[in-house]
């Protein structure tokens, strides 16, 4: 929430999405309890931070198979001017420049910031706290 604050001005509302990826031999709402406890939580601290921060939010869960395609569609849907996609507590396989960040990239529906851990992790950590991953989405 603090990358985000820095990138819009008090005016803003940030859209903080929680991407809940469903494998693909489960329903898209098949019950996964512990991943969506998860969820509430890292969207319940991006609300908190917010709130700290002065900054307008609304925070949503979306299940999907494919999370660059439904961050896509959200944003176009939304009329979001910014994605902010931390990857610095995805999966494996989504850090650096993993498959949502790709996708994101190739479509572009808007301006797109990445945060990886880049070169301050140590050990495949990174050195400071950060918070959980989300993808924001700023509007006017």
């Amino acid at each position: 929430m603090r990358a985000a604050a820095r990138l819009v001005d008090e005016t803003a509302s940030i859209e903080a999405v929680y991407v809940l990826t469903v494998p693909p031999q489960l329903p898209l709402d098949a019950g996964m309890e512990q991943e969506e406890a998860l969820a509430a939580t890292v969207l319940e601290a991006a609300r908190l931070r917010a709130r700290d921060e002065k900054l307008k939010i609304r925070t949503s869960l979306l299940r999907t198979r494919n999370p660059g395609a439904a961050l896509v569609e959200e944003a176009k849907r939304r009329n979001a001017e910014v994605i902010y996609l931390a990857t610095d507590h995805a999966p494996a396989n989504e850090r650096a420049l993993g498959p949502t960040a790709t996708y994101l990239l190739e479509k572009r529906p808007c301006r797109i910031i990445i945060e990886t851990m880049g070169g301050g992790a140590a050990n495949g950590r990174p050195q400071t706290a950060r918070e959980p991953e989300l993808a924001v989405t700023s509007s006017p």
